[in-house]
């Protein structure tokens, strides 16, 4: 999900693994960040796939890409 990583969307277990996030937290953390409009998600048969939202404010992308 990193906007310079050159990969768009990324699976809940790639997500996990950008950070200390432990079962279940990636789930419903995912769940609040897309109803805050932050992340969209890309649904492809049993998997979800995450990115970035393009109306992410340029502060929040800024803030983001610091963190890795």
């Amino acid at each position: 999900m990193s906007p310079g990583s050159g990969r768009e969307h990324r699976a809940r277990g790639e997500v996990r693994a950008l950070g200390p996030l432990r079962d279940p937290v990636p789930g419903p953390l995912l769940l609040h960040l897309r109803e805050a409009g932050l992340v969209e998600v890309t649904k492809k048969g049993i998997w979800s796939f995450y990115r970035l939202s393009p109306e992410l404010p340029a502060g929040a992308r800024r803030i983001l890409e610091a963190l890795g």
